[in-house]
């Protein structure tokens, strides 16, 4: 088992103003609890999200969530057994999703890398061939592929939906965020090839995740 370290005020101060520095913001109390009323999403104190500091990149209705597991009152990490994690979002809707950040030696430098890496997805956002306007981005129901698409078909020549490589985001990266995203590419592989060898699914990210009831499906945005 993984050994779980408790981070402190001093460790929070240092991701704040590394968030700061890369054009993020606190995400506020009132707009948690507002997201919370607006879809319906339960009690705030039962979930991870209620007590657990967040911030944000936004770019148009795109954005970069980082949930850290620091405590909004103290500063401190919550619950041992939590985990941070990076999301890319479309409006409500979370497109991609870091691996689970587990709070161990390396948890802060690997949070930070990830916030970066999907910041860089966000920043590489295309431009459709055909239209020219900006693609969104899309998943599979699994989760386990994406891409960029833009869906404006009656402006493309071929009246079809056009379809752009995910993966053009890597050659934006740094050559330490792209040296790290390769050794987790190489991680995923092995692992991949071991679940196929026992006869296992894959667990995609977010699929294990405890999915909170979603009360007013029509005010997601």
């Amino acid at each position: 088992m993984p050994e779980y370290i408790e981070f402190k005020e001093s460790d929070f101060k240092k991701i704040e103003k590394f968030f700061k520095n890369n054009g993020f913001r606190k995400v506020t109390e009132k707009e948690e609890q507002q997201m919370f009323e607006r879809l319906a999403l339960g009690d705030r104190k039962l979930h991870q999200e209620g007590s657990n500091t967040a911030f944000i990149f936004s770019v148009g209705r795109l954005s970069v969530k980082v949930y850290t597991t620091f405590s909004r009152e103290s500063k401190t990490t919550i619950k041992e057994n939590r985990c941070a994690w990076v999301s890319l979002l479309d409006g409500d809707t979370r497109i991609y999703s870091s691996p689970q950040i587990r709070r161990t030696k390396n948890f802060i430098q690997k949070l930070m890398s990830w916030s970066l890496i999907v910041k860089t997805i966000l920043e590489s956002q295309p431009l459709c061939p055909e239209c020219k306007a900006k693609m969104y981005p899309k998943r599979n129901k699994k989760g386990t592929k994406h891409w960029w698409e833009c869906n404006r078909t009656e402006y493309h020549s071929n009246g079809k939906v056009e379809k752009m490589s995910w993966n053009i985001f890597k050659t934006n990266l740094s050559l330490e965020l792209k040296e790290f995203y390769q050794e987790y590419e190489k991680e995923q592989k092995i692992y991949q090839e071991y679940l196929k060898k026992k006869g296992k699914t894959n667990h995609v990210v977010g699929s294990t995740r405890t999915k909170r009831p979603l009360g007013r499906p029509e005010n997601v945005e």
